[in-house]
C-alpha cells in the first residue's frame, strides 16, 4: 500500500512539474508569436514604403524623360526655321 501511495505522489509531482513547464513554454511561445507579428508588421510597412518610393522615382524619371523629349522637339523645330 505504501508503494502505491509513493507512486501516486511521484506521479502527482511529475504532473505539477510538467504543467509548470507547459505553462512556461506557452508563455515563451506567446512572446515569440507577438515578436514575430511585430517584426512582420514592421517589414510589411518597410516594403510598402520602399514600393511607394520606387513608384515615385519611376514617375519622376518618366516625367523628366517626357520633359527632355518635348524640350528637344521644340529645339529641333526652332533650329529648322
Amino acid at each position: 500500500m505504501n508503494r502505491v501511495h509513493l507512486l501516486k505522489t511521484e506521479l502527482q509531482d511529475w504532473r505539477y512539474k510538467m504543467d509548470a513547464k507547459v505553462k512556461n513554454y506557452k508563455g515563451e511561445l506567446a512572446s515569440l508569436k507577438e515578436t514575430l507579428a511585430s517584426e512582420t508588421d514592421a517589414l510589411r510597412r518597410e516594403l510598402e514604403e520602399s514600393s511607394a518610393r520606387l513608384k515615385r522615382q519611376i514617375a519622376t524619371n518618366r516625367d523628366e524623360r517626357g520633359t527632355l523629349t518635348s524640350g528637344a522637339s521644340r529645339l529641333h523645330r526652332v533650329s529648322d526655321n
